[in-house]
């Protein structure tokens, strides 16, 4: 009858309840999506920031071409 009782405890585990092993594995997984999510928004900004470089290079190459052309004049 132990033996009963002793594997009845066993397999009475409620599934919904985190293992220590569980809750680490969560955490560690949380905290490298919080890392990743950092790094987009790094790349986001990045992003912009090579956006607006490559509007301002074109600008300074129609104004290099402009000031060219008020040479030729």
């Amino acid at each position: 009858m132990s033996i009963m009782c002793q594997e009845n405890k066993v397999s009475a585990t409620n599934p919904g309840t985190s293992t220590p092993s569980t809750l680490v594995r969560t955490t560690s997984q949380l905290k490298t999506l919080v890392r990743t999510t950092s790094q987009l928004k790094t790349l986001v900004r990045t992003t912009r920031q090579l956006k607006t470089l490559v509007r301002t290079t074109s600008q300074l190459k129609t104004l290099v071409r402009t000031t060219s052309q008020l040479k030729t004049w």
